[in-house]
């Protein structure tokens, strides 16, 4: 079983409790199916990959009967209706926009899309709204000194523009954000300290990227002083 504040155990537990199938697109070394098997056996499992060899290792290691491991691209390792939660974790964000693009088929079926960036996003969730998915989840993972997205949404009719650090975790004022932009703000201090200039587009406006790191300090001032708000509180 996963540490609880793995971040691949906290996909898992932000897995709806009425879920009955999941598919772990790219399930790579396999560690999130073996423990969805131990935590959610009532679970159908489905793991997809493009490596050929990954499923007789992931066999070789855990064994079989786990998860049904299937070769192919996304979405097209399954049929529409099949699953009701998605799960893309350790892809990078145009990478999963593009892959949701691909299978738009399966997204009237979907009770949840899991997404877990292996890096700072500035495409997915604006791309998630512009696909009719909507965010009703957001966390942050920690390990060592780097921070990672987990943004959960589901269809939805109507579907507004979300703020690009997280609209769920601004509205709740969740303290892990404090951390989070911390974090990022040293992992970006090259592109601050130069003004951004590696953003500029040729009309002279910010790229996706620039437009989010632009709103970093002001955002961290503004969390900290919730957080002293809340912590000076009766």
């Amino acid at each position: 079983m996963l540490p609880t504040h793995s971040r691949l155990a906290m996909i898992a537990a932000l897995i709806s409790p009425d879920a009955k199938a999941v598919v772990d697109i790219g399930y790579d070394h396999g560690h999130l199916l073996t423990h969805l098997k131990e935590t959610r056996p009532e679970l159908s499992l489905i793991g997809g990959e493009v490596l050929e060899h990954a499923a007789t290792q992931f066999e070789s290691t855990y064994g079989e009967g786990i998860a049904d491991l299937r070769l192919g691209d996304g979405l097209s390792v399954c049929e529409p209706g099949e699953v009701d939660v998605v799960i893309f974790a350790g892809l990078m964000d145009r990478t999963i926009l593009t892959l949701l693009t691909e299978g738009r088929a399966h997204l009237p079926y979907l009770r949840q899309v899991i997404c877990c960036p292996p890096s700072l996003e500035c495409h997915l969730r604006p791309g998630l709204a512009e696909l009719g998915l909507e965010i009703t989840d957001e966390a942050i993972a920690f390990k060592r000194h780097r921070s990672y997205d987990i943004i959960v949404s589901a269809p939805a009719e109507q579907v507004e523009a979300p703020h690009p650090w997280g609209p769920i975790l601004i509205e709740r004022r969740d303290p892990r954000l404090i951390r989070h932009l911390e974090i990022q703000k040293k992992l970006m201090a090259g592109d601050l300290s130069q003004g951004l200039k590696s953003h500029r587009q040729a009309d002279g406006t910010l790229d996706r990227m620039g437009q989010k790191l632009s709103m970093l300090e002001a955002l961290l001032t503004r969390m900290r002083a919730n957080g002293t708000r809340q912590r000076d509180s009766p």
